[in-house]
């Protein structure tokens, strides 16, 4: 580096040294020209106002004016328009403020010459921001100079001829960002529950909301259009507009609002507030035009008042979208607004059937009224009725409806406290068109007619059949209820010829008349069917029943001596107490009871290692005999290969035979069997099981005396084929009988 290069750096230095000392730091300007804080002193001193008390903030940048206020908790841009301010942005405006500490400060040199900074030099000839906050009458103006590049800046108090340097805070907030950025992005309009009415306009068509006695109503000044409007609907509306969330801020345009097609919008919703609280004011959303080619932003104003904002911003299309309802879509769709917990009674007139009224009873559920049959109401039948009331919604809707004929039922609610509410049914006189082109079919709906209200609500009569069934559809669906403990004997006698009768022994155990021991899992089932034994329906009183009862008759005997005899046809489900009529139809899993075998199931058990070998016996001498090793291989008494998952479970069968029932000795049975099954024992008699074929092609089995049926599985094992070139043996069962019985419980 030569000579002429160093001089040139060493004087390139000087100069930016002097840059920072003499301009960024001022001249310098001895020590009695600067006043320095050592303890950082505010700027407005001892007179600096609470941050709650301000109520006011204006702000001037060149020509820009804009005035911010406080109502309650919330800021306003109220000048030069008037539009929500996010109370962040506000707060921190008044804060950085308030707080702002000077480090030093000194008066403005009077020209170029002098060794302090002019006012020019700081930028406080022209302030970039003039920032006044007023509170309780008294006002405060900061003036807001040049930034410095160590994160300082400079600023003038209004009324103070001297400079102070500060942190560039308050510079940041009010210099970098704009108007626009203080803005709310979400509208502040109020929730449902505080409006009074809301109004909303859509391609021509207008709904007025308005809330009478805290409920909503669609047109309630128009008799033929006013019905109940859905508060959940209502809510949605109104949240749809609280939730558009404003893209950006086009323009504040006072006299340029037809450029963006807000001056007649495409859709208008205004919600009013009562004139309580905030004194009633009108929140009004204005939707215009699309803001692109592709529609998928759309122009938009808010007011907090009926004059239009001429604030405009952008709103996405899928926003937009949510605001585009018609009548029907804000329509209560239910024919009854009564919760079922809060029914007290109902009393249903009906043109085909006689009165129904169902009383809510404390004691016993539900009772009929005073004027109703002698027998007990039922709880379960009552509340689905009531919550097939409460649940009915329109599929579609009939204004200005004219009745033309006499209701077919009319629902009357009573509320607990008293309140009434009641509900016509009439008949369609469709077909009707609703939704363009799907016909509704007349006879499977009906047109509901509220008390108050000429809108007719078309509901499915499927959904409300409940209101037309007969009086006994409500009675008492409970035939028995009687704890185990309270029962002292029981006998099932069925026309199969089986019998058994089940009584107590001296220490309250039971036992089965004739018989050591008892299928105890199955009489346990039959015995928890009765706690309670319910009808699924009663039959209708002029039906012909009662000729096949009798199937079963079962006579339950209480510890007092009271007996409760039922008759029972279990192929077709239906049964009658001894002393009634009336019959009803039974659950399917009681009548599976009736027909359970109850007698020791257990035909052969034999322990493991007993069975020597297994003789299979076919029609024409053909015998195979089977063993099992010790290492549970199975081998035939030739060189015949022996499928092993078959002979297995041959041996497991009949090593321990459950039946699935006993039957009598038939008498439709072939000359032979079929095909036996002999079990050499390695100590004993041996055990022959005969498998017959009936008449009608089901099979039967016995051992010794005793004949039986068997269920699948069991049947499987002893049809399957035993050898690799044999074929299963197709055999059939009766249509009842299960896939498999219960394991074995027999006990006394």
């Amino acid at each position: 580096m030569n000579f002429k290069t160093t001089l040139v750096l060493v004087v390139l230095v000087a100069a930016v040294g002097g840059y920072f000392l003499f301009v960024e730091r001022g001249r310098d300007r001895g020590p009695a020209a600067v006043e320095v804080s050592e303890d950082g002193q505010t700027l407005l001193g001892e007179a600096s106002p609470e941050r709650d008390a301000v109520r006011q903030v204006a702000v001037r940048r060149g020509d820009e004016a804009v005035v911010l206020f406080r109502d309650s908790d919330a800021w306003w841009q109220v000048e030069p328009v008037r539009f929500g301010v996010r109370s962040e942005s506000a707060r921190q405006i008044v804060e950085r403020t308030l707080g702002l500490t000077w480090r030093e400060r000194f008066l403005p040199g009077e020209s170029a010459d002098d060794d302090r900074p002019t006012l020019a030099e700081v930028g406080l000839d022209t302030p970039r921001a003039e920032l006044t906050l007023t509170a309780d009458a008294t006002s405060w103006t900061v003036l807001l100079g040049r930034r410095m590049v160590d994160g300082q800046a400079y600023v003038q108090l209004a009324g103070d001829e001297r400079i102070y340097i500060v942190d560039d805070g308050l510079h940041r907030a009010v210099l970098d960002e704009t108007i626009r950025d203080w803005r709310r992005r979400q509208l502040e309009a109020p929730r449902a529950a505080r409006a009074e009415r809301v109004v909303h306009e859509h391609d021509g068509q207008t709904i007025e909301l308005t809330k009478q006695d805290g409920r909503w109503y669609l047109d309630a000044d128009d008799e033929t259009l006013r019905s109940r409007a859905s508060e959940s609907r209502v809510d949605a509306l109104v949240e749809a507009v609280r939730s558009l969330t404003i893209s950006s801020f086009v323009a504040d345009a006072r006299d340029g609002l037809s450029t963006y097609g807000v001056d007649e919008p495409t859709t208008r919703v205004a919600v009013h507030t009562p004139d309580v609280g905030d004194g009633g004011r009108s929140y009004v959303l204005r939707i215009g035009a699309a803001a692109d080619l592709s529609e998928r932003e759309h122009y938009a104003t808010w007011s907090v008042d009926e004059e239009m904002s001429p604030v405009v911003f952008t709103v996405e299309r899928r926003g937009v979208d949510r605001l585009a309802v018609v009548h029907d879509e804000l329509r209560d769709p239910r024919i009854v607004t009564t919760r079922p917990s809060d029914v007290s009674e109902v009393y249903i007139e009906r043109a085909d059937e006689p009165a129904l009224h169902l009383v809510r009873d404390p004691d016993v559920g539900y009772r009929f009224g005073e004027d109703g049959p002698a027998y007990g109401a039922d709880y379960t039948a009552a509340s689905e009725l009531i919550d097939a009331i409460a649940r009915t919604e329109a599929v579609s809707y009939e204004t200005g409806f004219e009745p033309t004929s006499e209701p077919r039922a009319t629902v009357t609610l009573l509320r607990r406290g008293g309140r009434e509410e009641q509900v016509q049914l009439f008949e369609d006189p469709g077909p009707e068109l609703i939704d363009d082109d799907s016909e509704v079919n007349a006879a499977a709906t009906y047109l509901a007619v509220r008390e108050d209200e000429r809108v007719a609500y078309r509901v499915s009569a499927e959904g409300l059949a409940s209101v037309f069934a007969p009086l006994v559809a409500y009675r008492d669906m409970q035939l028995m209820n009687v704890r185990a403990d309270d029962v002292a004997g029981v006998t099932l006698t069925r026309d199969d010829g089986a019998e058994f009768v089940f009584t107590r022994d001296e220490e309250g155990e039971w036992q089965l008349e004739g018989h050591a021991s008892f299928e105890r899992r199955a009489f346990d089932g039959l015995l928890a069917a009765l706690r309670p034994l319910r009808a699924e329906r009663w039959l209708d009183a002029s039906a012909e029943h009662g000729e096949g009862f009798g199937w079963a008759v079962l006579t339950v005997e209480r510890a007092d001596g009271s007996p409760t005899v039922l008759h029972v046809d279990v192929s077709a489900r239906q049964g009658a107490m001894a002393d009634e009529a009336i019959g009803f139809e039974l659950p399917r899993s009681f009548v599976d009871r009736l027909r359970d075998e109850y007698r020791p199931r257990t035909v052969l058990s034999l322990r493991a290692g007993e069975i020597e070998q297994i003789r299979r016996e076919l029609p024409d001498d053909e015998t195979l005999t089977l063993r099992r090793t010790s290492g549970g291989q199975y081998l035939s008494d030739g060189d015949t290969a022996v499928r092993e998952q078959p002979a297995a479970a041959l041996f497991d069968t009949l090593s321990s035979l459950r039946v699935w029932r006993y039957i009598d000795e038939p008498d439709d049975r072939e000359d032979e069997p079929e095909r036996q099954y002999v079990i050499e024992r390695t100590e004993g008699d041996d055990y022959v099981v005969e498998l017959w074929r009936l008449s009608d092609g089901v099979t039967a089995g016995r051992v010794g005396d005793r004949w039986f049926q068997m269920d699948g599985q069991t049947m499987d094992a002893l049809y399957d084929s035993l050898l690799e070139d044999e074929e299963p043996v197709a055999y059939e069962e009766p249509e009842d009988v299960p896939m498999q019985v219960p394991v074995g419980d027999d006990t006394k």
